[in-house]
């Protein structure tokens, strides 16, 4: 079956069960497509998709299946890694800046998800990103003690492990998991992941990762 009117650029991929899915690099979007869409078709890409969805399917998942919440703590970060797309070497993209999240966005955005995510099964996360969430930490303390209150519920930060050693005990008591961002052995990391005050950080993200075990 043609579908000529698509154009898109991207991968395709399946789940499990075999349904089929498109990533868009342009929109940072996953969507349901046809599983006889092939890759003859990814020609170039249109920000309009029509697939043909169940649009009771989506609005039932969108009031109360979401399963994930992606907040920004900061803008800012304690490194300036020499590829860092924020590190104002891009054309078009944003620098780092002291700008943080406030404890009232934080908070009705958690409302939102969670009254939006009761059905969801088997957890739902919130996850803390970008710039460099430990430097805006009352935000993830706020959001820990809003979510005890919920179960299936987890806290999740991603984060380059620069002030993982001050905060370990409190990730670690409160169950909270985390990503670090490391590029490799110590003599890798360090030539391009410095501090902002250009030093090296392989051996301060080594001892928060001892301090969290």
């Amino acid at each position: 079956m043609p579908y000529s009117g698509i154009k898109m650029k991207g991968p395709l991929f399946k789940d499990k069960k075999g349904n089929q899915f498109y990533y868009s690099p342009s929109t940072s979007r996953i969507v349901q497509v046809p599983n006889d869409i092939s890759k003859e078709y990814l020609v170039s890409e249109d920000f309009s998709f029509k697939f043909g969805y169940d649009n009771e399917k989506i609005r039932a998942k969108l009031d109360s299946e979401l399963d994930t919440l992606i907040l920004e703590a900061t803008q800012d970060c304690n490194l300036r890694c020499t590829y860092c797309i924020y590190g104002g070497n891009y054309k078009g993209e944003r620098n780092h800046k002291p700008i943080t999240m406030s404890k009232d966005i934080a908070q009705k955005s958690i409302d939102y998800f969670l009254e939006h995510s009761k059905n969801k099964r088997p957890l739902r996360a919130v996850s803390f990103y970008e710039g460099e969430p430990l430097m805006n930490f009352k935000i993830i303390e706020n959001a820990v003690e809003r979510c005890k209150k919920e179960d299936r519920t987890i806290i999740s930060i991603s984060t380059n492990g620069l002030l993982l050693q001050k905060y370990a005990d409190y990730i670690r008591e409160e169950n909270i998991n985390v990503a670090i961002s490391l590029d490799g052995p110590k003599e890798i990391h360090d030539k391009n992941r410095k501090s902002s005050n250009s030093k090296p950080t392989f051996d301060i993200i080594m001892k928060g990762v001892e301090g969290y075990k």
